[in-house]
């Protein structure tokens, strides 16, 4: 029921204002808290002062970062997440920007050792095609299957936008 942070495709650095946890899932990037290795998958102490630093993936596309108490932004229909297109929700509507002071909640109190997190990762995306795939001519639709394709930072929940050889259509209308 708390906000964390969703990275696409970035590399960030963040500083820590309290004490807490962290946790990182998903694209691996290099995870560093004061120059010292931070595995994904586990929840990690954070102390006052620290600086966590996210290169940009080596695998893979978006990157979660998770803060214990979570980050305190108000809920908009029933979501505390960011709709970028629209600007509302998380942070101000927007995407977050160097400088940023995050509120976060009430801190968590976790006895215990340092323990790991179920992680998984998925390096291939499914290509079905779709209605528009009459519109492809042949050389098209042997670069979709056969290109080596990246996805971009103009990707989001509403689609993935690949970086790869352009594929012509005979109708010139957005998908």
């Amino acid at each position: 029921g708390v906000a964390g942070i969703e990275l696409v495709l970035g590399a960030a650095k963040f500083g820590f204002l309290r004490d807490g946890w962290l946790a990182l899932t998903g694209a691996d990037c290099a995870a560093t808290l004061d120059s010292e290795a931070v595995w994904h998958g586990w929840r990690w102490r954070v102390r006052r002062g620290q600086r966590l630093r996210l290169s940009a993936p080596r695998h893979g596309m978006r990157t979660y970062l998770a803060l214990d108490g979570g980050v305190a932004v108000p809920q908009v229909m029933g979501s505390r997440a960011t709709e970028l297109q629209a600007a509302f929700g998380g942070h101000q509507g927007r995407a977050l920007r160097a400088g940023d002071r995050l509120p976060l909640g009430e801190p968590l109190h976790h006895d215990g050792a340092i323990g790991a997190l179920l992680r998984t990762s998925d390096q291939c995306l499914r290509v079905l095609p779709g209605p528009e795939f009459d519109e492809f001519d042949a050389a098209a639709v042997n670069a979709l299957w056969q290109a080596h394709w990246r996805p971009n930072s103009a990707s989001n929940r509403m689609g993935v936008r690949l970086d790869g050889p352009e594929l012509v259509r005979s109708r010139g209308r957005e998908l």
